[in-house]
């Protein structure tokens, strides 16, 4: 119990020095980003890598070390059956908010919640369980030099279309003042 009590206490605390040590940045920013996902389930065949796109915007709160803005996201859970390739595509629309651990910095960690809708969708192979879905995807990553985002998120929708993703993103505006 008492290494609980030290490990939250440790958060609290790095918590609590990230928001006084954060620096002020400009109060919007757009990340355009690529990056590859791997599917989440068996489902079934072989997981094979896939191919993200994206776009966010993002307005960072002065007062406080969060941004909260809209992501678009085009995304594939690829798998190989019978000798057929099959690509599961997922394209989103959702409100994201970040927690920044010291913004502004060099390296500046962060972790994340998307929350939006999304079509999902077979564009090569067996066609079942397309549609319309509640898109929930997690994210944590580290913003290098405040123009370079490092991600790794994972985005759940649908049976099939789960994935987890690594992205590299290049952000315009943001930034210190």
């Amino acid at each position: 119990m008492n290494f609980l009590k030290n490990i939250l206490a440790a958060l609290a605390a790095t918590i609590a020095m990230s928001a006084s040590a954060q620096n002020e940045v400009k109060p919007f920013e757009v990340e355009v980003k690529v990056g590859a996902t791997y599917p989440t389930q068996k489902y079934f065949g072989d997981k094979q890598v896939g191919p993200s796109l994206g776009l966010e915007g993002r307005w960072n709160l002065s007062q406080l070390p969060v941004d909260v803005g809209a992501e678009l996201y085009l995304g594939s859970a690829l798998r190989r059956f019978n000798g057929e390739d099959q690509s599961n595509r997922l394209f989103s629309f959702s409100a994201v908010g970040y927690y920044n651990l010291f913004r502004g910095t060099k390296a500046s960690p962060f972790i994340g919640l998307g929350l939006g809708t999304g079509s999902c969708d077979v564009v090569k192979g067996y066609k079942d369980n397309e549609g319309a879905a509640f898109v929930v995807s997690p994210r944590i990553g580290i913003e290098l030099f405040s123009h370079l985002r490092l991600t790794f998120d994972a985005r759940f929708a649908r049976n099939g279309y789960n994935t987890v993703g690594l992205t590299v993103g290049g952000v315009i505006g943001g930034g210190r003042k």
